[in-house]
């Protein structure tokens, strides 16, 4: 299995666990091919970037952006699955685990650093939709440490 491929697995699990108190909020990783249930979490990984950051070595920091996009029935809980979620990432780690060894109990691969965290509440024009329904996306930065490398 691919490398960024546990990562994102790393954290749509990260996310779930997150939210196993509260059973009818769904989510996905990355954009489903059915309509989204409300109120849902998509976890959606963006852009990728391996940056120089030691002279005379190509060793490279291995940077990945990601978006939380949120939808939700209400304002309010739009806004409680988005704090939940900024104080998850607050925590700054999330485990990467070496899914080719198995899913019982996978060695860890490595670790997700997460360095930026922000919340962006998007505004829904009603006449645009049949359903109105609250977004919002909590975009975060990670830095992968892989314990392989070292």
């Amino acid at each position: 299995m691919d490398g960024l491929r546990k990562q994102e697995i790393a954290m749509v699990q990260k996310v779930k666990e997150e939210f196993t108190d509260i059973p009818f909020l769904t989510v996905y990783d990355s954009w489903p091919d059915e309509e989204i249930k409300i109120p849902s979490v998509v976890v959606d990984p963006q852009e990728i970037q391996l940056k120089e950051f030691e002279m005379g070595s190509r060793k490279r920091l291995r940077l990945r952006n990601w978006n939380i996009e949120i939808y939700a029935s209400n304002k309010t809980q739009r806004n409680e699955v988005a704090y939940r979620l900024l104080e998850l990432f607050e925590e700054q780690k999330i485990a990467v685990y070496d899914y080719d060894q198995g899913f019982d109990n996978p060695p860890r691969a490595g670790t997700l650093l997460v360095f930026k965290i922000e919340f962006t509440p998007i505004a829904i024009l009603p006449e645009l939709v049949e359903k109105m329904f609250y977004r919002g996306v909590v975009s975060i930065s990670t830095e992968f440490d892989d314990y392989s490398r070292r």
